[in-house]
């Protein structure tokens, strides 16, 4: 039995992401309908029964007046938190196609290549429960560094075997 369903959060909070970016659907979520297409599950090969599922989430902005840009910074906002592996330089984050309904107007189609992991215990009676893991930070979020230490340690030297490797002035 599913303790929670974190993949049906997570595409929720993309929606309530859009909402905030796209003041004209704030009051009609019926133009913001998603989908999942392009779904796998891959298993770990290991003793648990722990998986991961890939997927591809499709949300539909449809009949938007906003700026491709306030969508885009919508969506990178929420890609930050809650999936930051598909935040790589120079790697394409998400795709979009734009129908262009008039001069001020589009359906504006995002596609996110998502992943969700998903850990199977047992419990004192025996009963499975499967419960889903929240994503990982960046090992440098923001402000605080790896393990929340904050702030991030100015780092003095680099020692190889006890000798320096790149001196602070390198």
């Amino acid at each position: 039995m599913a303790d929670e369903d974190l993949t049906t959060r997570k595409i929720d909070s993309l929606r309530t992401a859009l909402f905030s970016a796209i003041p004209e659907l704030r009051n009609d979520k019926a133009r913001v309908p998603v989908w999942i297409d392009r779904g796998t599950g891959q298993g770990t090969q290991t003793t648990s029964n722990s998986f991961g599922l890939a997927f591809r989430l499709n949300v539909l902005a449809m009949g938007v007046k906003t700026d491709l840009s306030f969508i885009t910074n919508a969506v990178l906002k929420w890609l930050h938190t809650h999936q930051p592996d598909l935040l790589q330089p120079g790697k394409d984050s998400f795709t979009f196609d734009a129908d262009l309904l008039d001069n001020g107007t589009a359906d504006v189609l995002i596609q996110l290549d998502l992943t969700q992991n998903y850990v199977v215990s047992l419990d004192n009676q025996g009963r499975e429960h499967v419960a889903p893991q929240e994503q990982d930070d960046p090992v440098l979020a923001d402000q605080h560094g790896f393990a929340g230490v904050n702030p991030v340690p100015n780092i003095a030297a680099i020692l190889l075997d006890g000798a320096p490797f790149l001196p602070p002035d390198a």
